[in-house]
């Protein structure tokens, strides 16, 4: 895990899309959430989530929307800025990241 998120921080913004790629999909299992936070996952994902980059963005926010199904997730997302994350993805004039169900 600790490659992904180091992946995730990258100024490269290929290894960011694929880093987040990956999140998204090991943030559907419990034991993965679990691990992704206790290692600091969120704020590279709230990071991410406001790249310039739409297709990070989108990655991003489904692995934090993924978390988010926590109830102690969504508090630490929110202590660490993710509500500003929501409300600015909210007025996204993206329709692949406005339109996605999960958020």
């Amino acid at each position: 895990l600790h490659p992904l998120l180091a992946a995730a921080t990258s100024d490269h913004l290929e290894l960011q899309y694929h880093a987040a790629f990956a999140l998204v999909y090991l943030t559907c299992n419990a034991d993965n959430q679990v691990r992704i936070v206790e290692e600091g996952g969120i704020l590279p994902l709230l990071k991410l989530s406001k790249s310039q980059d739409t297709r990070i963005q989108f990655e991003a926010i489904g692995a934090l929307a993924n978390l988010s199904v926590d109830a102690e997730n969504k508090i630490q997302i929110v202590k660490n800025g993710g509500l500003d994350t929501l409300i600015s993805t909210l007025s996204s004039t993206f329709p692949f990241i406005y339109s996605n169900p999960t958020i």
